[in-house]
């Protein structure tokens, strides 16, 4: 009677440890996939990375140290394929709710359903192998069209100590006039 307390406490132990343990994975929270972007244009993903992601070294997080997990948002060629990405932005942590990156300026046209981007953890871990491993978020699609991202709407706004931040937007929203500037 005393060794079988002894067992259902012992298994109740182990059950609690292996309820605690998660696979990390990488949800996307917020992306506009819907929207069309240019060569230099920004991406922005808004991700929710769950479960346990490596940090190995925390003196070194931050930088690009193999020991520590990294996030890569990762761009597919134009028919889709992931075979040989193109890294847009690195964000070198073991959490981060945001990744943005540019279009690269070669970017060649592509259709509705070619390019797609994505999300790559180095070292997530995996409770199947018992090991940190590469991990991937579901790929999104992205219309990479024609036009450069210095076309547009060039927004300028003065601060008090007249420094100008120009900003250039790819396309205006439904064709409206912001501020001084127009769509054209």
């Amino acid at each position: 009677m005393y060794f079988n307390r002894i067992y259902f406490i012992f298994g109740l132990l182990l059950f609690n440890l292996n309820s605690f343990s998660q696979t990390a994975s990488i949800d996307i929270v917020s992306f506009n996939s819907t929207a069309s972007y240019g060569p230099g244009s920004g991406v922005s993903l808004h991700i929710n990375p769950t479960g346990i992601f490596e940090m190995g070294n925390p003196l070194t997080l931050g930088t690009n140290d193999p020991v520590n997990n990294k996030f890569v948002l990762e761009l597919s060629n134009p028919s889709g394929d992931f075979s040989s990405p193109t890294v847009l932005a690195e964000v070198y942590a073991f959490y981060t709710p945001l990744i943005n990156g540019l279009i690269p300026e070669d970017s060649t046209p592509g259709t509705d359903d070619g390019y797609q981007v994505r999300v790559k953890a180095t070292l997530g871990w995996d409770t199947i192998t018992e090991s940190y491993d590469v991990v991937y978020s579901e790929a999104m699609s992205l219309n990479v069209v024609s036009e450069s991202s210095s076309q547009g709407l060039s927004l300028t706004s003065g601060i008090s100590n007249n420094i100008n931040f120009t900003y250039f937007y790819k396309y205006c929203l439904l064709h409206f006039k912001f501020f001084a500037g127009s769509c054209g």
